[in-house]
């Protein structure tokens, strides 16, 4: 009896892998590969500027879409949904190249000869309904940050100047009319790789002072206020790009000025023996080098900075002014931009650094890309 029924498992077990290799005949597998932002990360709390940092490049969760552009079968539409994958778990690793595998069915994929491809991160960061499996493209193609998602509050104060909660920021990638190559049942992009960015770009302020070898602080000022002027940032962004390099917005520009509440007073802000030293120098350190050093700043609270601000992209330089008050004097207002071959579009950042020294306020800015590229490990490649 033992041995009729040590058979039967054994012919049970055979029998069911044969099944699983029937299913898996009936399947191609479609291998993308997506490059990971430099500084991607997946630490959970926050109380300070090094967490912080670490919340507004959070990966929390991926989507990958998978749709027909063209084929060799008159009868399969353009747009039809060939597969989607949604990882369970994310192997996160900071400027990582990571393959994912989407299953495709074998018969269409053979016939397949174009695909456009839609990945998302953080899916609940910009607060809109939950999108999924059922999307066609065209629905994600229409999706749009509007009114309060990373824009301007009817009041004018601006929105989102911090991350949503352990949300991260939304990160997108897609790529058209890709063509596929083959090797069997395993197809790829070729060569194609799917580059995650993020759909905002940020304006970071940071502040200092002069300060004495005794301590003191010896230039009494106050900031009366800071804005980014209106007719800047559009009614409107769509979620997805074909590129990093290129947005689409609409017509209309919000007609308010941003404002930013709770500026730090004198008191508040770090005084530095030469708040000059973080001025940028731009013939010997890039502006991403800029930037960590000003991050650095910020961890180490050597610079006092305010909580960044997150905004919908643009077509346009940013402009706005800052207004302060240096001892009796009259209030004074400073303007600043971007270069006007400068535009604020997605994935990146404008530090602007403002420090009181010798009786004058003076500005240092840098603008560059979010999410410098630089060397990549890549995983399952």
């Amino acid at each position: 009896m033992r041995k009729l029924k040590f058979i039967w498992i054994v012919l049970s077990a055979l029998m069911l892998a044969g099944a699983c290799s029937r299913l898996d005949e009936q399947k191609a597998a479609l291998n993308i590969y997506v490059r990971l932002p430099e500084d991607a990360a997946t630490k959970a709390s926050y109380t300070d500027w090094s967490t912080l940092f670490s919340r507004e490049t959070r990966i929390n969760d991926l989507k990958i879409w998978v749709f027909l552009n063209e084929s060799t079968d008159a009868s399969l539409p353009a747009g039809l949904l060939l597969g989607y994958l949604e990882p369970k778990q994310l192997n996160v690793v900071s400027g990582s190249v990571q393959k994912f595998t989407v299953l495709l069915d074998k018969e269409v994929a053979s016939k397949i000869k174009k695909v456009d491809v839609y990945v998302l991160a953080n899916n609940g960061s910009f607060q809109i309904a939950a999108i999924g499996r059922d999307t066609p493209s065209t629905d994600l193609d229409a999706i749009v940050l509007t009114d309060n998602q990373f824009g301007v509050a009817v009041n004018g104060t601006p929105t989102n100047t911090g991350v949503i909660d352990y949300q991260g920021l939304p990160y997108t990638a897609v790529g058209k009319a890709l063509t596929l190559s083959r090797s069997g049942s395993n197809l790829s992009l070729g060569n194609e790789t799917l580059q995650l960015v993020r759909a905002v770009s940020k304006v970071q302020f940071v502040f200092s002072q002069i300060m004495l070898s005794t301590g003191e602080k010896p230039v009494p000022f106050s900031i009366n206020s800071l804005e980014l002027n209106s007719g800047q940032i559009p009614e409107q962004e769509y979620l997805f790009n074909d590129s990093a390099n290129k947005y689409k917005i609409g017509n209309e520009y919000v007609p308010r000025t941003l404002t930013f509440p709770g500026l730090p007073s004198k008191d508040d802000i770090v005084g530095n023996t030469n708040p000059s030293s973080y001025v940028f120098d731009s013939l010997n350190e890039t502006p991403q080098e800029y930037q960590a050093r000003i991050y650095e700043a910020l961890v180490n609270n050597t610079l006092t900075g305010y909580a960044p601000c997150y905004l919908r992209e643009s077509d346009k330089a940013l402009t706005g002014k800052i207004n302060y008050t240096l001892g009796t004097f009259a209030p004074k207002t400073l303007d600043f931009s971007m270069n006007p071959n400068e535009k604020f579009t997605r994935n990146s950042s404008w530090v602007l650094y403002f420090y009181i020294n010798n009786n004058s306020l003076s500005l240092s800015v840098a603008y560059l890309p979010w999410t410098p590229v630089d060397s990549y490990t890549i995983i399952g490649r």
